[in-house]
């Protein structure tokens, strides 16, 4: 009948229409949202890694502060004869002799002090924005990252005569505070202010 053919040539347009692929403009279009999305992911995971990254540099400098501090207050805790002073940081410091000692009520920026361990002169300083250590008689070597920016070295050294019968009883002191900032990449850099008491561990009689 005329009404089943027209419903047959229904069926066969619909499954030849189902059957057609995209246009040139559904493909273009999919083609340009796909290139959209993948030119923002690819800026995302760059700007992650990057990010990553200067996250991992800034932890390194962190631990290489923590260390430097956690060794240098180790010496000065175990050492003895305490030599303190202001220097001009333009000059090449001398450690001085195993008994030298000098205190520093008013603040300095060299510390030199003799190990207990094996009675070595060693010392450190702040020169320009980095700090240095001296053991005996090496050369000044700096003891934290380049990326580690020291503003301030400062000691307040007291007590360092040793107690001979008369005279100062009191144990050595040495109160350090420790300025600077991590330059991490970023454009805020990262600010450290460190403050610590040492106390000499040995006994400071003759």
């Amino acid at each position: 009948s005329i009404k089943a053919t027209i419903v047959n040539m229904q069926h066969r347009y619909q499954n030849k229409k189902r059957m057609q692929g995209f246009s040139l403009i559904e493909l273009m279009v999919s083609l340009t949202v796909f290139a959209i999305v993948m030119v923002v992911s690819t800026g995302t995971l760059i700007t992650l890694i990057d990010a990553n990254a200067k996250a991992q540099a800034l932890s390194s400098a962190m631990t290489n502060i923590s260390f430097a501090l956690d060794s240098m207050t180790r010496e000065m805790r175990m050492g003895y004869h305490y030599s303190c002073k202001n220097t001009d940081e333009s000059t090449t410091e001398a450690l001085g002799s195993i008994n030298t000692t000098t205190n520093c009520t008013s603040g300095g920026n060299f510390i030199a002090f003799t190990r207990e361990r094996d009675d070595v002169r060693m010392g450190y300083r702040l020169v320009g924005n980095v700090l240095e250590q001296k053991i005996g008689g090496g050369n000044w070597v700096p003891l934290v990252a380049s990326d580690v920016i020291i503003d301030t070295f400062k000691l307040v050294v007291k007590n360092t005569n040793t107690y001979n019968g008369t005279g100062d009883e009191n144990q050595p002191t040495i109160d350090l505070i420790l300025d600077g900032y991590v330059n991490n990449g970023l454009e805020t850099n990262t600010d450290f202010n460190i403050q610590t008491h040492i106390v000499q561990r040995r006994l400071d009689i003759l």
